[in-house]
Parts: C-alpha cells; structure tokens; sequence
C-alpha cells in the first residue's frame, strides 16, 4: 500500500471541479460551448430527497447493504467522481487565464449587444465566479450577481428560487466579515485555535447591531475592510461564539479530535483560501417526508460551511465537517477513512459498523435472535432502524448520548445514498464524541469503531502532521 505523499496532497488544494471556474476558462474560444455548460448546470432543478410514504429507505433497500452492493455502488460513484477530478494548477496560471477568459467574455458582450437575457445570464454568473478569483476586482462581485438576478426574474421556467439560493451562497461567502485582523499576521509558531480563528469568517445576518438584506445592492457598497467595520459598527454574535478561540479548545476535547483540528490548522496556515464560514442558513432538503435544514457542508478544497444553531449543535456539526474534510485529505478517497485499494482498512472497517449496531441493539434490551458472529449489515439495519426499529428502546433508557448516536446512524442508513455510507458512519458515529468521552455507555457503544481509529487512522493523521511543510509554524 502506497501512501499518498504531502507534497501531491497538498497539490490538491488548487485543483479544481471539472465544472468550476477554471475548467470552465478553457471554453472561453467558444462561448457558445461555454454557454452550454453553464446552463447544465445554473439551469437545473433543485435535488431533494423524498422517501415513498415517508418510510425509511432501509424498508426499500433491504439488501443494499449487503457487501458486493455497497462496493459496486461505491465504484459507481468513484467512477462518477473521478472525471471531477483534474490535475493541479500552478496559482500564477490560473490568474492569467482568470484575466484572459474575463477579457474575452466582455469584448463577447460589446459586440453581441442583443444576446438573449438566457445566455446573458449565464455569463454574468461566470463573470462573477471569475472576479472572485482575481485581485483587485471585489467590488465586481456584487454587481455581476445583481445581473443574475435582476435576469432571473425576466426568464419563463426557471428555477427562480434555486438561482437566488446559489446566489445569496455566493455573497455569503465572499462578504462574509472575516475574524483574521483580530488575530494578526499569523507567520509565527502559533496556536492551533489562533490559526482556525484567522481562517473563521461570519455570515453578516448573524451579528446583531445591523440589519443585512441580501436584495439589497447598498449592503454591499461601501467597501468597508473587516476591521473598519468591527471598528465602526458594535457587533455582537450568539454569546458562545464571542470566544472563538475557546469554542475550538472545546472541540479539542480528545486525542483524536485535538489531532483533526491540528491537521485543519496547518492546511489553513499553508493554504490561502481555507475558510471555515458560519451561516445563518445553508439550505433545507426533504429527507422521511419532513423539511430539515442542511447543518453543515464542504467542498473538497477549501471551505467548511457551518449554520449557526445552538452551541451543542454548532460545536458537533463543525467536528463532524471538519472530520469528513480530514478523511478526504488524509486518505484521498472521498473521505472514507481508508486508502483506496486498502482491503484489510476497508473490512476492518466494515466490521466496526456492524459492532456498533450489535452494541447498539444490545444497549436497547430488546428480545433478539441472531448469531452475533454471523449476522450481516444489512440485517443489522433492518433490526434498527426498520419498521420495528430500537428507537422507543433507547427512548427509554434516557441517555441523550445514545439517542443522538442512535438518530445519527438512523441518518446514515436512511438519508444517504449507499456509496457515501463509509464516508458518514465514521462522522454520524462520533459527532457527539468530544461531548460524551467520559460516558463510558457511549464509548462502550462505539468502542469498535475507536479501536478502528486507533490502528488504521490515528497512526496516518500523525505521520501526516509529522511531515507537514508548515508543522514548526504550530505550537502543540
């Protein structure tokens, strides 16, 4: 087994969505070519996730988790995944080609004055990824995006609502206030939470003291620096998130989530654009017949997105992000916690999911006839999560540690397709992990699983910490 070196995964910061912005540079010599693929994708409908009479998918899928399934359909999505994957680019590349492909799309717009407010939309959309990348532009970002929206509004069928969504996204993140100038220059050996402070930004709607509307283009226009607006406005957020700093020592409640954060604090200190961002809100799906906000997400390069809730919710949404980010860039295989091609990693792992269901059910007292050396996966969901799932059981017994690690895999196995099940067992397992390791029910619960981070994932989170360019730049 070849473990991937530092250099080619750090490399893989800059390397981008074949869908994204600097692929999308290539087509700039045929602007209709570009047009198309924009459509494909600003054009779409909205995905949501609806289960047939809001039964859990589990009932439909009695045998997806049957081993050969989940590994055809995880080879299915590699597949998928692997053509939006293209190798690195050198930054100073990436400008020019940002510059020229900008250049070229508004010498398109002068001389086709009268293009259709379809295709005009889409180039304005490209526009205002492109502006984001280049220096000096920022103030282009907002005004390319009013296009988009003043042009939504005009086109018949449309996705009106999903096109405000990306939009809105899109200002989030860019005029976000940043909580960096608090922090200072950080070149020096520092501190794992100073680091992550330097690189946490927060959605404006979440201060009290100023109304933000994001129709509203005068939000925008006065290009005030971070500080000038700290300095000039008496900002305030949640209360538990006026201490930053501390609200990352309390993630760094154990060994292993103390190294998750380490790993994230030197990536932030060699990468530019890591940015862990609070929202107030990210976006809703419909998951068992019922409307649930989307909690968390990232992307595989540079950004965590967290939406603000109460302090025990943030605090393990943001573990449970910042965990699946740390899979994706310690073992390179859409943040499953094993090195592709590793098949003792991937069994060992396998067998810890299915202890820590037959933990689960044992936890529940209920009445089970089943050979504990023998049963299957599959089997093993139907009992907990089916129609006569354990869910009144572990109600009964009252402690919220289980219950919240019961609902968490209850979300794995009814949410979630069954190729991303090896990436979100780990995550859904242990989210509450940095508030429950002194409860010795939970951690017997899961034990199999610690045991499996102990041999496979502890020991490679450390080499990668021990090799890191920019390791002497952290204090421990």
């Amino acid at each position: 087994m070849n473990r991937i070196k530092i250099v080619s995964n750090t490399e893989r910061y800059r390397s981008s969505h074949r869908k994204n912005t600097f692929l999308r540079c290539q087509q700039c010599f045929n602007i209709g070519e570009l047009i198309s693929s924009l459509k494909e994708s600003l054009f779409k409908k909205k995905v949501v996730f609806i289960e047939d009479d809001g039964l859990p998918k589990v009932l439909a899928l009695k045998a997806s988790y049957a081993s050969e399934n989940i590994e055809h359909q995880i080879g299915q999505y590699a597949k998928y995944r692997s053509l939006l994957i293209r190798k690195s680019i050198n930054s100073s590349g990436e400008i020019n080609s940002y510059c020229k492909s900008y250049n070229s799309i508004i010498t398109y717009f002068n001389e086709n004055i009268s293009i259709s407010n379809d295709r005009r939309i889409c180039l304005c959309y490209f526009l205002a990824r492109l502006v984001s990348h280049m220096p000096g532009k920022r103030d282009l970002i907002l005004k390319y995006y009013t296009y988009v929206l003043l042009l939504a509004n005009k086109i018949e069928g449309i996705d009106l609502d999903y096109i405000k969504e990306k939009v809105q996204r899109k200002l989030i993140k860019h005029f976000a206030i940043s909580l960096g100038h608090n922090f200072g220059s950080i070149e020096c050996t520092t501190s794992i939470a100073d680091v992550l402070c330097s690189k946490t930004y927060f959605d404006r709607q979440l201060y009290s003291g100023l109304i933000f509307d994001y129709s509203n283009e005068l939000l925008y226009s006065n290009q005030l620096s971070d500080k000038e607006i700290h300095d000039k406005y008496h900002l305030t957020l949640p209360d538990y998130l006026n201490d930053v700093p501390s609200f990352f020592d309390t993630i760094a409640s154990t060994a292993f989530s103390k190294l998750v954060l380490k790993l994230h604090a030197l990536d932030a200190l060699a990468h530019v654009r890591f940015k862990i961002l609070f929202m107030r809100e990210i976006s809703t799906k419909i998951i068992l017949g019922e409307t649930r906000h989307v909690l968390g997400n990232f992307n595989f390069r540079n950004t965590v997105r967290i939406r603000v809730c109460t302090l025990l919710n943030t605090r393990r949404t943001l573990f449970h992000e910042l965990v699946h980010k740390a899979m994706d860039r310690m073992f390179a295989n859409a943040s499953s916690p094993y090195f592709k091609g590793d098949e003792n990693a991937k069994a060992a792992y396998r067998e810890s999911m299915r202890l820590v269901l037959i933990n689960l059910i044992k936890f529940s007292d209920i009445e089970y006839t089943i050979d504990e050396e023998k049963v299957q996966l599959n089997e093993l969901v139907e009992l907990c999560f089916g129609e006569s799932s354990i869910y009144q059981f572990i109600c009964i017994k009252g402690d919220p540690n289980l219950l919240e690690l019961f609902q968490g895999l209850q979300n794995v196995f009814s949410a979630y397709a069954v190729e991303r099940l090896d990436a979100e067992f780990i995550t859904n397992a242990l989210q509450c992990y940095i508030d429950a390791y002194n409860n010795p029910v939970y951690i017997q619960c899961v034990q199999p699983l610690l045991n499996y981070l102990h041999v496979y994932v502890i020991p490679e989170i450390e080499k990668y910490i021990d090799e890191h360019p920019s390791r002497s730049r952290l204090k421990d």
